[in-house]
């Protein structure tokens, strides 16, 4: 082909230039150019394969060649047609973007300083002594597969304290890697994977076998025939979860010179709840109708937008391909982007002409802006006949696993909620301060990054009151020019307090509490509303004006992360109790 490859097909001549070759370099090469010639012993004449100098070959050679093998296998010769069409394609997004691919071709990768000395950890910025590098980071969990693709440069405390991120990925993936059964860690037993209608359990010999609850299936299915079922999940997710997952396995695999561009994106994925993000664009998902599972070990290509060719594209484009799926997204929150592909409206055009790169016309939306925790699902094909597929009554023992997660997880009902008897005491406190000077725009306005302090409910059981405190600051898109930040505490008198708070402490002082969560969201809005009246006079006159706090988004997500101070049982102290402990279920008084 050039300096870089060759293809090569077997023949006399071929064996007799690699054993010359062998001859000529064996004690150079120590040995190992036996490989070598061990490597062509084994094929046949008129068998052919790729010869790559490592040094040399682009990432559009080596994709080309994968491609060209796949279908060698299934017994063509690729050349021309097949070899051009596959180095086209390649070469089309490599002069668009600078294109990375990751574990397609059975190579293990390593992305970032090899000196352990000198590593500098992508997520936290520190370095020896101050944290270490002695964990194996897989830069997606092994557990779905991953056998190839590593980072240096993540330190062992961001490895284990990101890993909650990685497991959402992974059980929305826990199905089909147990179906396909995926490899995993030191076994290759197929993991339990537990459904609210279903089990998935390992037969003797480690393979998987889909239990499914015959009472739970649609009225007049025909079990003598194939059908698509509706499969949920028993474990929950959050799609924000997921985006966070995606994007952690491009900054893990980017090369380092572009980290300094995902400042905020990195940011963003360590946050626990301290840091939100007003909107968030949808990731695309398309699965295959192949036979075989084209990508048990996964592929990750990462598209930089830095050739100055794509004037309405985002910086950093990615397409994960897993097991018989393919996930594309943009990362979010690049200084490059500044904020200019928030909205799904914004990505039209980009999805358009990635579509037509990649080939893969039909994509599904998936949104990313999701806090709310809920189960994942698949709809699969179900054959009765398969001997992995078994139908059985919902009482049988195989099940006990299954009914026993879901009344640990099952939702109570809580009493019905009404406004009455809920009334304004005062705003005790409202502050507003301008953090920046400079001139300010409509469009710059348009869509500020806002940062929001937790919203405190201090609850006080004797007066019968709750208040309502909150901070933020708001800056600019690219999260770098603070321009102003208000605080307000509004305090309200809830005259049917014990109907929808319970504030109790056993013999030991330990507190049992709860608080209705439509009482918890018409509190936030009254005291937004309460509060906006004196922070609009407070604005006034400032290039801030127009930001009023009814333009507050996400009310949701801010409230998952509100924090109840609740007095002890002596009345000294306030405990400190988070949402998310008591809103994964409703309760009933």
């Amino acid at each position: 082909m050039n300096s870089a490859w060759a293809f090569i097909e077997v023949c006399p001549q071929t064996r007799s230039a690699i054993e010359e070759l062998t001859h000529k370099y064996d004690d150079f090469t120590r040995h190992r150019i036996r490989k070598l010639k061990g490597f062509v012993d084994k094929l046949q004449d008129n068998d052919h394969f790729y010869y790559f100098n490592e040094m040399k070959a682009s990432v559009v050679e080596r994709r080309t060649a994968i491609d060209c093998i796949k279908v060698m296998k299934e017994g063509y010769v690729p050349f021309p047609m097949i070899h051009n069409k596959a180095f086209e394609h390649y070469s089309k997004l490599n002069i668009l973007f600078e294109f990375h691919s990751y574990g397609y071709d059975g190579i293990e990768s390593w992305v970032g300083n090899e000196n352990e000395d000198n590593r500098v950890c992508r997520f936290c910025g520190k370095s020896r002594p101050d944290v270490t590098f002695n964990q194996k980071a897989h830069a997606i969990q092994e557990a779905l597969g991953n056998k190839l693709l590593f980072c240096f440069d993540e330190c062992d405390a961001c490895n284990h304290n990101l890993a909650p991120i990685e497991d959402l990925f992974r059980r929305l993936m826990d199905f089909r890697r147990a179906m396909y059964h995926i490899p995993r860690k030191e076994t290759t037993r197929t993991p339990t994977v537990l459904g609210k209608q279903f089990i998935i359990k390992a037969d003797l010999d480690g393979s998987p076998v889909l239990y499914i609850m015959e009472e739970e299936l649609p009225a007049g299915v025909d079990k003598t025939k194939p059908f698509f079922y509706h499969l949920e999940m028993g474990n929950p997710i959050t799609d924000e979860g997921l985006y966070k997952a995606l994007c952690k396995m491009v900054i893990d695999l980017i090369p380092a010179k572009e980290l300094p561009h995902f400042e905020n994106t990195i940011k963003w994925i360590k946050s626990n709840g301290d840091w939100f993000v007003d909107s968030l664009p949808s990731a695309l998902c398309s699965v295959f109708t192949d036979d075989e599972v084209p990508f048990k070990q996964p592929v990750l290509d990462i598209m930089v937008n830095n050739r100055g060719i794509l004037k309405n594209s985002p910086y950093c484009t990615a397409v994960l391909w897993i097991y018989d799926i393919a996930y594309m997204f943009s990362v979010p929150l690049t200084d490059v982007d500044a904020g200019k592909y928030k909205y799904d409206d914004d990505l039209k055009s980009h999805w358009q002409l990635m579509g037509d790169l990649i080939g893969i016309h039909h994509w599904v939306k998936q949104g990313t802006s999701n806090r709310h925790l809920s189960t994942p699902w698949v709809n699969w094909e179900i054959d009765p006949s398969s001997p992995n597929v078994k139908i059985l009554p919902n009482n049988h023992p195989v099940f006990l696993e299954t009914i026993r997660h879901e009344k640990e997880n099952s939702d109570i009902r809580m009493p019905a909620f009404v406004t009455y008897g809920i009334t304004l005491n005062r705003v005790a406190k409202s502050t507003f301060e301008v953090l920046y000077d400079g001139k300010v725009t409509e469009a710059d306005l348009r869509d500020i990054t806002q940062e929001t302090l937790f919203p405190v409910f201090t609850i006080d059981k004797v007066l019968r009151t709750v208040s309502v405190q909150m901070q933020a600051t708001a800056y600019d898109t690219t999260y770098r020019i603070p321009f102003f930040s208000f605080s307000f505490n509004v305090i309200f008198d809830i005259n049917s307090f014990e109907k929808y708070i319970n504030v109790e402490y056993d013999e030991q002082a330990t507190i049992t509490f709860a608080f209705h969560v439509e009482l918890r969201n018409y509190l936030f809005d009254f005291a937004l509303a309460a509060a906006e009246c004196q922070l609009s006079m407070r604005r006034k006159g400032t290039q801030f004006e127009k930001c009023s706090l009814d333009k507050m988004k996400d009310r949701d997500c801010i409230l998952e992360h509100a924090v109840y101070l609740v007095p002890s049982a002596d009345g000294r102290k306030y405990i400190t109790v988070k949402d998310n402990a008591i809103h994964r279920k409703c309760y009933l008084n």
